[in-house]
Order: C-alpha cells, then sequence, then structure tokens
C-alpha cells in the first residue's frame, strides 16, 4: 500500500517520472533509426510530457493524494471480524 507512507509513494512517483522522461528518449531514438513518423513521435512525445506534468504536480502535492489510515481495506475489514 505505497500511498499509505509518503516517502514510498514519493519515490514511486519519482520511478515513474523518469521511467517517462527515458521513454522520451527512446522515442526520439526510434525516429532518428526511421522506425517512427516524426508526426507520431511528436504526438507520443507531448502526451508522455503531459504525464510528466500530472506527476510532477502529484509529487508536490503528495499529501492530497495519501490514503489515511482509517480509510485503508485493511482495517475496515478489521471492523467485519469483531
Amino acid at each position: 500500500m505505497k500511498r499509505l507512507y509518503r516517502a514510498a509513494f514519493v519515490a514511486k512517483l519519482s520511478d515513474s517520472i523518469s521511467e517517462a522522461a527515458e521513454t522520451i528518449v527512446w522515442l526520439e531514438m526510434a525516429e532518428r533509426c526511421n522506425y517512427l513518423h516524426r508526426e507520431k513521435r511528436v504526438q507520443l512525445e507531448s502526451n508522455y510530457r503531459g504525464i510528466i506534468g500530472q506527476l510532477v504536480k502529484m509529487t508536490n502535492q503528495a499529501d492530497q493524494w495519501l490514503v489515511k489510515e482509517e480509510e485503508t481495506f485493511y482495517q475496515s475489514n478489521d471492523k467485519e471480524f469483531t
């Protein structure tokens, strides 16, 4: 449950940002090797930059995305067994 712990959640977001940025590099390489047309690369890169922007916003507002302890699946199920 990564969203329960801020540090773990931010680390996963950071990993996701890095992976998306790496994908942009590979899209550029695919275009240079003529595996991908420029127009398609530009479209895909724009999509990935939008995703990166959303991930950065989530990182900057991580506290808003965390699951509160009282909202966790495990605690809600514990009440059923008592």
